[in-house]
């Protein structure tokens, strides 16, 4: 068999007239070489100035001394450098442009890639998962994308890409291999779980009942067909920005009918990027750097370091009001470049269901687009932060069959990503977005009908999140005040001890409120698992997709007859865990009778099917 890489090739439209894609080999767009060699030079550039800074100002110092001619040497070398390095790197980029091809036939996706060592990947239509975009910022300008073929390898399967096609072309082709996937087996899509009564043998735990959810007033950013337009400059700004193609992007559009789509307004990003717990953490790590400005300064010279402690012993007169000032800076300041990113992360964001799929973009700068068979959905995840709780709001992340990627692959890590199906929804509308997004669901329990854990769990909650944690950091912090207490003031170890008593109170009030939340149900459709402190997630896990579950109890468990209970589903790289504490031993004995295959089976003809 002849090497495809080796042989001359003719160049052909990859689209037919009809929009298709043609018969054939294809190589990748050219810009490729650009785009690679440019990104390879940044990087590049962008380590030569961390490793540089350290020892900027003793080599000025030098050239300074050697005069005219050392200096214009040292930059003349490094642009010589540059430029044979972007020489380089778009050489093999353009051998590499050159080698990679990839053509559909009628079973299979084939990709040929490598200079040295060669590569040919040929992927049955059956085995594809999903097909997702991403575009950077030059590449969004361009109209082009990198395209990601994932199959059912799970762990071992990293993922094939195609680094660069027009935005028309990589629509095409995924709905090509689509196409051909169901005319090859047929809709093999899990049907809505029917809403007949439960088999009697079924248990059905938490007082469940298995009526149809209540009403929910209607998803103001949700309508069939079309992500809602409110008519506003702001939003139609977005939408602009969204709909953005690029130069050589051309157009497409999808015979797949849509189901359902719904989209985010500019308000509900800013207020996502403001209820973000993750900004506060920012604003510890910012305080921590600041800490040790003094040190660089004493590198800079002792100019500025002397300027320094003059104004520091300026500014001891006034210490509170400064230090509460430069909290409030600080503040500000992250909590804007949290709504920079959240705008940039999900502006234009838009979210769909089709032909059996469920398809998310977004990104203003870099644009995602990400989708994944109903099939793959291993469970729902509904998120509630500590501040999105206050004001009602809550997140909804698919969590799926993922394929490794490249850092995970090389070191064996696993991570559970998801697709998120909605960053910012008011809580009182998830029941009914998930109603309309993924009906499959409509048999789970809600949140009302979870079972409490017995007061036992009280008493080992306060005991396992707040009294034996805060006694290691007890004994540490009197070890730090014998061996060093005397080089610290007597204001620091107040400040420090007070400190430790407020998050000994959080850690406690942390673990009441973890009780009164933790609650769980199943039946014969799936099982709800809900816990946390101060933030909440509930997880729904369909009975079809438990890959194997679990109870485990430890000595001081057994004493107290409570057990903890485990779920594990395929979602994630490797597969995800799901665990709940200090049930009653009998009902978690009664869990593992629900899950075993023998009581399971008697259900799964109208509630689902077996995991692939």
């Amino acid at each position: 068999m002849s090497d495809p890489q080796t042989q001359p090739q003719q160049v052909v439209p990859t689209l037919t007239p009809t929009g298709g894609i043609a018969p054939g080999l294809h190589h990748i767009h050219p810009a490729y070489v650009v785009i690679n060699s440019v990104r390879w030079l940044v990087g590049l550039l962008i380590a030569a100035v961390v490793g540089i800074a350290p020892n900027l100002p003793p080599l000025l110092e030098t050239l300074e001394e050697q005069g005219f001619g050392s200096s214009l040497l040292v930059i003349i070398v490094p642009i010589c450098v540059v430029v044979l390095v972007f020489a380089l790197v778009a050489f093999f980029a353009f051998i590499y442009y050159k080698r990679f091809l990839w053509e559909i036939t009628a079973a299979e996706l084939h990709i040929y890639s490598g200079i040295i060592f060669k590569q040919q990947v040929h992927i049955p239509f059956q085995r594809v998962q999903s097909i997702d975009f991403k575009a950077g910022l030059i590449e969004r300008v361009l109209g082009l994308v990198r395209l990601t073929v994932e199959t059912a390898g799970g762990a071992t399967n990293k993922g094939v890409q195609i680094p660069a096609l027009k935005l028309n072309q990589a629509e095409a082709l995924r709905s090509e291999v689509f196409a051909r996937k169901r005319a090859a087996h047929g809709s093999t899509l899990i049907s809505a779980p029917s809403t007949s009564p439960l088999p009697p043998e079924i248990p059905i735990l938490g007082h469940l009942s298995d009526t149809a959810h209540p009403q929910q007033p209607p998803l103001v950013t949700a309508v069939p067909g079309q992500a809602q337009n409110d008519g506003s400059l702001t939003r139609e700004m977005e939408d602009s920005l969204a709909g953005v193609r690029g130069i050589l992007a051309e157009d497409y559009n999808e015979t797949a009918p849509i189901e359902f789509e719904y989209g985010l307004t500019l308000k509900e990003v800013i207020l996502s990027a403001i209820s973000n717990d993750h900004h506060y953490l920012a604003v510890l790590v910012i305080v921590g750097f600041l800490t040790q400005i003094p040190q660089y300064l004493s590198l800079a010279g002792s100019h500025i370091s002397n300027e320094f402690e003059r104004l520091t012993e300026m500014l001891k007169a006034q210490a509170l009001p400064f230090l509460i000032g430069m909290g409030l800076a600080l503040f500000v300041a992250v909590l804007l470049l949290s709504v920079i990113k959240s705008a940039i992360s999900f502006g234009g964001f838009k979210a769909r269901r089709r032909d059996g799929r469920i398809e998310v973009e977004r990104g203003l700068l870099q644009r995602q687009y990400k989708s994944v068979s109903i099939t793959r959905i291993q469970s729902v995840e509904v998120k509630r932060g500590f501040l999105r709780r206050l004001i009602g709001y809550a997140e909804i992340n698919l969590l799926t069959v993922d394929s490794a990627n490249d850092s995970q692959a090389n070191n064996g890590q696993s991570a559970t990503e998801g697709l998120l199906a909605h960053p910012f929804v008011r809580y009182s509308q998830v029941d009914a977005l998930l109603a309309k997004l993924l009906p499959e669901f409509s048999q789970r329990p809600v949140a009302g009908e979870l079972k409490p854990l017995p007061h036992i769990a009280l008493r080992r909650a306060f005991i396992r999140r707040a009294v034996l944690p805060n006694l290691v950091i007890a004994a540490a912090l009197l070890a730090a005040h014998y061996l060093f207490g005397g080089k610290l003031e007597q204001h620091w170890w107040i400040g420090i001890w007070t400190l430790f008593t407020v998050l000994l109170l959080l850690s406690a009030v942390g673990s009441v409120l973890w009780y009164r939340h933790a609650g769980y149900a199943y039946n014969a459709a799936m099982i709800a698992i809900r816990q946390g402190g101060y933030g909440l997630k509930t997880s729904y896990i369909p009975r079809g997709k438990i890959q194997f579950a679990t109870t485990h109890e430890n000595p001081m468990q057994h004493l107290a007859q409570v057990a903890s209970i485990s779920v594990r589903t395929a979602a994630g790289v490797g597969g995800t865990t799901t665990t709940l504490r200090d049930l009653d031993a009998a009902e978690a004995a009664g869990y593992l009778e629900w899950a075993r295959p023998s009581t399971r089976n008697q259900a799964l003809g109208q509630y689902g099917t077996e995991p692939a």
